[in-house]
């Protein structure tokens, strides 16, 4: 392999940036910058500033050559390497008064226009001085390097964020999991007592014990299901045999509730699990149900790409969309959140996609695509 083509390769490599997790993840990888940029150079070492709120921090250094303290800091316009960040032009400079360095080589790593870092590279007497030829590529080099760190610091910084946000979930996770807990708990444990202070009224509390602890092994079946890989048992079915199934099923709740049930159903063969779909548009008409006053219509509608389930209830925010597929959110005063969640993951697991649309006091839609 030639020279040119191993610094290429160098090169090549700065913007495979997936170890970048965090912080000290950006620290290893601006090492392997300066690591590379010595060898692109062939300097005795290398350290590179980063911009920080107005002045350009040290943010990490690499080889012998380099005497640049902790803490050190440049300020745009002054100094050699500032007038070389307000310039955004490479500059050399010969260490005279150093008796280990000949000469340095500041190089700002501009971006878009805009000056993201600088790059100092050093020589020592033993090596020649920085030339014009270096001067010149520096300059074609220094946009590749600007762009891979620019890169890498908004990755780490992504991964950071995306870190604090599943801690965040998990947090509302928990929280969701110990209120739901807690409920059927609570009338267990009130029973318990009421049984102990009152025992002639041990058969009624006996009823609620156990229909507090159905409440709760429901909640854990949920659980199980939502955590559990989705496993899928694909026939060729009708999907209007499915819609009109779970249509009867649902009926009465409807009649209770008030509200009009309308099905539409073509005739459309899919490759699907049918106990999976039943559940889909289960979870989705009760849903559409408990969201529309007495008198509105839901109404379910089969076609050849999939289905749809329509309400003419109060609709929802954008907010309460961006979040309603999210575990354990939910806008009802009693579930887990959990349903629609499982919801995605069944069609997800099709092969198929599930949207929403929706505005305030005028209801929603939801479409299921199956391939």
């Amino acid at each position: 392999m030639s020279a040119a083509h191993k610094l290429e390769e160098d090169l090549l490599s700065l913007f495979v940036v997936e170890s970048v997790q965090d912080e000290s993840g950006l620290q290893k990888y601006l090492r392997r910058v300066l690591e590379v940029a010595t060898r692109c150079f062939r300097t005795t070492g290398a350290s590179i500033f980063l911009h920080e709120d107005g002045i350009y921090q040290l943010a990490a250094k690499h080889g012998p050559g380099v005497r640049t303290p902790d803490g050190a800091v440049i300020e745009p316009g002054f100094g050699l390497a500032g007038e070389a960040i307000a310039e955004g032009q490479p500059r050399i400079i010969t260490e005279g008064e150093r008796s280990d360095i000949s000469s340095s080589l500041i190089v700002p790593l501009m971006e878009e226009g805009f000056c993201i870092g600088v790059l100092n590279m050093a020589r020592g007497h033993d090596e020649p001085h920085f030339g014009p030829t270096d001067m010149e590529y520096a300059q074609g080099v220094a946009g590749q390097i600007a762009l891979a760190v620019h890169n890498a610091r908004l990755f780490a910084s992504t991964r950071e964020i995306g870190r604090l946000k599943r801690l965040a979930e998990v947090g509302q996770m928990t929280a969701a999991i110990a209120h739901e807990i807690r409920n059927p708990l609570t009338g267990i444990y009130a029973a318990a007592k009421m049984i102990q202070e009152a025992p002639e009224m041990a058969p009624e509390m006996a009823e609620i014990i156990e229909d507090e602890t159905d409440k709760l092994s429901q909640l854990c079946d949920e659980f199980l299901e939502f955590a559990r890989p989705m496993r899928l048992n694909l026939e060729r079915a009708q999907l209007g045999d499915v819609a009109r199934g779970v249509a009867r099923l649902v009926n009465s709740d409807f009649e209770q509730a008030g509200v009009a049930l309308e099905l539409k159903s073509a005739k459309v063969a899919k490759e699907i699990d049918p106990r999976r779909i039943e559940q889909v548009m289960r979870n989705l008409l009760q849903n559409a149900r408990q969201a529309t006053p007495k008198g509105g219509t839901v109404s379910l509608d089969v076609w050849d790409w999939g289905f749809t389930v329509r309400d003419t209830g109060e609709g929802m925010s954008e907010e309460a969309q961006a979040k309603l597929f999210s575990p354990f959110f939910t806008t009802k005063t009693s579930g887990t959140g959990l349903g629609l969640s499982v919801v995605q993951k069944i069609i997800h697991a099709h092969g198929g996609h599930l949207s929403v649309e929706s505005a305030l006091g005028e209801g929603t839609k939801f479409e299921v695509h199956l391939p």
